[in-house]
């Protein structure tokens, strides 16, 4: 899971100039980082070029949190594992 972390806070700082502080805290509301639908799915397609896996959309429904986003991300990332398996 704590790479799954990284892989998506690399990406948030990076490629969506967001602070690492933000990131760092997980209780921070998803939509503090200035994120639309459409950055969303730019995300899910960098995690997917990174991972090589599959991440549906329909796994940021209900976000709320950063913490939310590692942890559906790291389960979406999980369960592409195991079906694949």
């Amino acid at each position: 899971m704590e790479n799954v972390k990284q892989m998506i806070v690399k990406i948030l700082h990076e490629e969506f100039e967001i602070k690492k502080e933000l990131l760092e805290n997980e209780s921070t509301e998803f939509k503090k980082l200035g994120l639309d639908s459409l950055d969303v799915m730019d995300l899910v397609v960098m995690l997917e070029t990174q991972s090589d896996k599959k991440i549906p959309m329909r796994a940021f429904f209900g976000v709320r949190t950063v913490g939310d986003v590692y942890q559906v991300i790291g389960q979406a990332l999980v369960q592409e594992t195991e079906l694949s398996v």
